[in-house]
């Protein structure tokens, strides 16, 4: 690595942003339609049985790929710090990431609500037909009013105190975003020059173990270890190894006999903790060392499409479950009355795909590049108080 370089311009990170958020897209579409390939129980079709049963789950892993998304997160965000161990990019890192994250949250919100309100959301007529309890629960009526928009909006999903439920399920996860960006810079600003930060890493992974926040750490090391041995090289057989790890944890469901021996050896240290958290964070910790090392995958997530997938990603990410609630719900069942299900499915998705095509970028331009751009502002000319006046 390269003082001051920019980790944004590494194109192979960029595109595998792009890939987490096309899984997590094809995630939520099937909890939506195809709720059997997710959650189990009466398939209509075969294919929802072998996504349920079988490692092809990963293709469709969503908290896996959000895993990957904060796993990033940690990589990106100290990057700048462990090139150069320069504290200001901590400092500047911090003050500016609700400015970076507030306002894509909250246009998605107010998207949200605005179409909720004009009749344009038609998840529960979907569930009806579909039977995903997942989809009936979302955009209740009771609760979707402006205040409650406008709280989301600005602050409470970021703080974790709101229910992401009621406007766009996607917006749980920042919550740990934001926090596991925080603790990144804290913690880099503490221990980032320390001799013994190694044993400090691991520390902290014992601290966050059954959480998601390990996967922030799992960022920060590797970062760390690439500025140590910039020239570590590995063979083939070993990242196709650490790989197939990787990709075979991401797709940890919730069957057989390997799962459920996890999960009564965990229950007695962490009984309220997500499940998922700790066979995710693994995998996408070992994905992406493996990206990091791979010198195939970086030129293959680094081809201009996937270069693109991943600048608009974040936008994809905050505003296709509006889109399969209201497009894609409202198209399925005009259709299920018209054609069988399998097609009104194939239907939904072909509408869901063409007007994300046209709304995620025009998100993007309007909203998450100002966004990035009113945080950079904002970084470059705050100063922190002067205490001795």
């Amino acid at each position: 690595m390269q003082p001051g370089e920019d980790p944004h311009k590494q194109a192979h990170l960029e595109g595998l942003r792009g890939v987490a958020a096309l899984v997590v897209v094809a995630h939520h579409y099937l909890c939506t339609f195809f709720p059997a390939a997710i959650f189990g129980g009466g398939a209509r079709y075969q294919f929802e049985n072998w996504l349920y049963n079988t490692p092809l789950q990963v293709l469709v892993a969503g908290n896996f790929a959000v895993c990957v998304f904060f796993a990033l997160s940690g990589y990106v965000l100290s990057y700048r710090f462990i090139a150069t161990k320069d504290v200001a990019f901590l400092r500047s890192g911090a003050i500016k990431r609700y400015f970076r994250l507030a306002p894509p949250i909250f246009a998605a919100v107010m998207l949200s609500y605005g179409l909720y309100r004009l009749g344009g959301i038609h998840n529960a007529a979907a569930a009806k037909i579909t039977g995903s309890d997942w989809l009936s629960v979302m955009w209740p009526h009771a609760a979707g009013s402006l205040p409650e928009a406008l709280w989301q909006g600005t602050v409470g999903q970021l703080l974790g105190k709101a229910n992401p439920d009621i406007f766009d399920k996607p917006l749980w996860t920042m919550n740990v975003e934001f926090f596991g960006s925080l603790a990144v810079f804290a913690f880099l600003a503490a221990f980032g020059t320390a001799k013994k930060r190694w044993m400090l890493y691991i520390v902290a992974a014992g601290f966050c173990w059954n959480s998601y926040y390990l996967a922030f750490i799992f960022g920060m090391a590797l970062c760390d270890a690439l500025a140590i041995w910039p020239k570590q090289r590995f063979h083939p057989i070993t990242l196709g190894l650490a790989g197939a790890a990787g990709l075979l944890l991401g797709s940890t469901g919730m069957t057989g006999p390997v799962w459920d021996f996890y999960s009564q050896l965990r229950m007695p240290f962490a009984p309220n903790a997500d499940v998922f958290a700790l066979p995710h964070t693994l995998g996408a910790g070992l994905v992406l060392a493996v990206v990091l090392y791979s010198g195939v995958l970086k030129r293959l997530l680094a081809t201009r499409p996937m270069v693109y997938l991943g600048k608009i990603s974040f936008s994809l990410y905050l505003v296709h479950m509006v889109i399969i609630g209201s497009v894609g719900c409202g198209v399925f069942v005009w259709l299920s009355s018209r054609v069988s299900y399998g097609w009104a499915a194939v239907g939904a998705a072909g509408a869901v795909v063409l007007v994300l095509g046209m709304v995620v970028p025009v998100f993007a331009r309007a909203v998450d590049q100002p966004a990035v751009r009113l945080a950079n502002r904002i970084a470059r000319h705050w100063r922190p108080p002067n205490s001795a006046t």
